[in-house]
C-alpha cells in the first residue's frame, strides 16, 4: 500500500508531533520564529470539529464479521475465504442492517423528541452511523439496548514520531 503525503502534511506533523506533544520546550520560547507555524496552527484550528457529530455503533455484527464461512464468501478456497459484498446474501444482510439502523434512529427520535437523521451509515466494516447529537443526547443513545457504543467524532494526532524504524520500513 502506498501513501502520498503533501509537503504541508509532513511539515505540520513534524512541528506538531515533536517536542510539543511530549510537553517539552527544548529551548524554544515565545519569541522564536518558526516559519509557517502560524499558517499550520490556523489549518489545525480549521480542522477541529464544531458540528457535534458522533459515531453510533450498533451491537449487531457488520457484514465483514458476519459468519465468514456462509454463502457471503466467494466460492474458492474455504481456508481463506474472501468477502463478496455483491452476493445476494451480503446484500440481504446489508439491507437488514440498514433496517435495524433506521429502527434505532426512529426509536431514538421518539426518546429525544426530535427528528434524527444519519449523515452516514456503515454496514460493511462497521455497523453504525454518524449522527449529529448533543452531549446529553449521546448519553441517552449510549444507554439504548441496540447500541454498543457512542463516540464523538474528532481528529486524532499521531502518538509517535519514531517513523520508519518503528514499523520496520527500512528493512523492506
Amino acid at each position: 500500500m502506498k501513501f502520498n503525503l503533501s509537503p504541508l502534511a509532513l511539515l505540520a506533523s513534524s512541528i506538531l508531533i515533536g517536542p510539543a506533544i511530549a510537553g517539552q520546550n527544548n529551548g524554544i520560547d515565545g519569541s522564536t520564529i518558526i516559519p509557517g507555524k502560524e499558517k499550520i496552527e490556523n489549518i489545525v484550528a480549521d480542522k477541529m470539529r464544531q458540528d457535534s457529530m458522533y459515531y453510533v455503533l450498533l451491537k449487531d455484527k457488520a457484514l465483514a464479521n458476519y459468519n465468514p464461512y456462509s454463502s457471503i464468501t466467494s466460492t474458492g478456497n474455504q481456508s481463506s475465504p474472501r468477502l463478496d459484498v455483491n452476493s445476494a446474501t451480503s446484500q440481504s444482510y446489508i439491507n437488514q442492517l440498514k433496517q435495524k439502523q433506521s429502527g434505532v434512529l426512529s426509536k431514538a427520535s421518539q426518546m429525544l423528541k426530535r427528528p434524527l437523521a444519519a449523515k452516514l451509515q456503515y454496514q460493511i466494516a462497521l455497523n453504525g452511523m454518524a449522527v449529529q447529537l448533543s452531549d446529553q443526547e449521546a448519553a441517552v443513545l449510549a444507554n439504548m439496548d441496540e447500541v454498543a457504543s457512542v463516540e464523538k467524532i474528532g481528529y486524532h494526532r499521531l502518538q509517535t514520531y519514531a517513523g520508519p524504524e518503528f514499523i520496520g520500513a527500512k528493512k523492506v
